[in-house]
């Protein structure tokens, strides 16, 4: 039997009470619950923002880190205003995603999880598209469903 893991981790979102009862950090409304590329995340309706958990950044874009190098991004880190949705009164840090980009990520060191404004999860999926060695993108699908039960021929 096939997992599924939309349902997998919605049950471990219930658990850990972690359901869309996130407020956004810039409009400060409640987020609502919205799938993309089959992972589960919490929108702003209002600001069009996104809040990706832990691990939802690298499974969204097909790429194997949430940060391509999280050691240089978090050495260039600057303080915000913004509190984190996953940790209320944890402020969220801005960091640059990665070097020679200008896209710049919110980020919660408690949760591990990123505030991504509107259209940057587009320019996300870009540039971890390009970092990314096809064959690597190709081992973790595979390997990916391996552990859903299905058989992958090589």
């Amino acid at each position: 039997m096939a997992l599924d893991k939309a349902k997998l981790r919605a049950l471990i979102r219930k658990n850990a009470g972690l359901e869309s009862t996130a407020d956004c950090p810039c409009c400060k409304i409640g987020l609502s619950p919205m799938t993309i590329e089959g992972v589960d995340t919490d929108f702003c309706p209002d600001c069009h923002g996104v809040w990706l958990d832990a691990g939802e950044a690298s499974d969204i874009a097909e790429g194997l880190d949430d940060f391509p190098n999280f050691d240089w991004s978090w050495s260039n880190r600057k303080e915000t205003k913004k509190l984190s949705p996953r940790d209320p009164g944890v402020y969220l840090w801005e960091l640059p995603y990665t070097k020679g980009k200008s896209l710049l990520v919110d980020y919660c060191l408690k949760s591990k999880g990123i505030w991504l404004d509107c259209s940057e999860i587009a320019e996300l999926e870009g540039i971890i598209a390009d970092q990314v060695d096809p064959n690597q993108r190709l081992n973790k699908l595979a390997n990916q469903l391996k552990k859903d039960g299905f058989l992958v021929l090589t």
